[in-house]
């Protein structure tokens, strides 16, 4: 049953030994479990964890028990057990874009965050379920790709999307807007925590479990395929830290699909990520011009368009 947005769910801030011992218990009935982190610039040099939000998800129904566990108040021996449960292969966490919480868990925290659905590349992979074909799938790529560079060489382009954040996601999947406030992420290194910031975790995993529920029933989510896809994803970030705004919203390539196993493989000449040839210019390991995959060309020519936009008009 979809989740009631008229009757939202109890919301506890665990920010002390005994909460948090009380809501894991509560937890760990559950199979699959919906979280999001939340803090300053997470998974990047520099940032720092405030909030792990927890819900269970209960079949297709939005979660009744939101549990917000404040890592700062709780310290590091009241939080070592909200890691453990992030990392028990007994429950599957259900996130949506899971890299940079992986990363600020595995690099400042030490934790394994294990076995994860990532309903973005679900999103991603529901579009031509939805009956959505090439024609949409260029248009959301816009401004990375101008719309002749699709229309003169669409092979090339056939495995490159654009990724929907949360919201988006809530929206092309007819979800209302209004539940989640707009907000000001400076403010999670302050404490105490106002109600404002709750209500803002607490909307992160009611809409993530209600895209859950939508998923499943609508036959989105092969999970074995999924748990797959989403490891890859995750481990995008497995050599550190992150730089300051070091993201795009394009989907990196061969997360949806491995590199055939017996084919060589090549590194970009940006992202560095090992490709299979089908990833660089005229289906060629990269040669010169051709050093750079897809995804990092599309990118790096949107950056040099707005920096002539800049150069050209300023700020007006």
């Amino acid at each position: 049953m979809p989740y009631d947005s008229n009757a939202p769910p109890q919301v506890t801030l665990c920010d002390d030994a005994a909460a948090a011992a009380s809501a894991l218990e509560a937890l760990r009935r559950y199979s699959y479990i919906a979280c999001d982190c939340e803090g300053l610039s997470l998974g990047e040099v520099g940032g720092s964890l405030s909030l792990v939000s927890l819900g269970g998800i209960p079949g297709l129904g939005g979660p009744t028990h939101i549990f917000l566990f404040d890592a700062p108040a709780l310290g590091a021996a009241a939080f070592a057990p909200v890691l453990a449960l992030l990392a028990s292969p007994a429950h599957t966490k259900v996130l949506y874009d899971a890299r940079m919480d992986w990363a600020e868990l595995a690099h400042r925290h030490a934790a394994r965050l294990a076995p994860v659905l990532d309903l973005q590349l679900a999103d991603v992979q529901a579009r031509a379920a939805r009956g959505e074909g090439a024609q949409r799938q260029f248009a959301r790529l816009a401004p990375f790709v101008p719309r002749g560079d699709t229309a003169r060489d669409p092979a090339a382009f056939r495995d490159v999307h654009r990724l929907n954040g949360l919201a988006g996601a809530a929206r092309d999947h007819g979800l209302p807007e209004g539940y989640k406030p707009k907000f000001d992420h400076t403010v999670w290194g302050r404490r105490p925590l106002s109600q404002g910031s709750l209500d803002y975790a607490a909307a992160d995993i009611v809409l993530i479990a209600q895209l859950y529920g939508i998923f499943v029933a609508k036959g989105y989510i092969d999970e074995p395929r999924l748990l797959e896809q989403s490891a890859r994803y995750m481990a995008l970030n497995k050599d550190g830290l992150r730089g300051p705004r070091g993201g795009h919203s394009l989907l990196p390539l061969e997360i949806l699909a491995a590199p055939p196993a017996l084919e060589p493989t090549f590194p970009c000449g940006r992202c560095a990520r090992a490709l299979s040839a089908a990833c660089f210019p005229r289906g060629r390991g990269p040669v010169g011009e051709q050093t750079v995959c897809w995804v990092c060309r599309a990118v790096a020519a949107n950056a040099a368009r707005r920096e002539m936009t800049q150069r050209l008009y300023g700020d007006d």
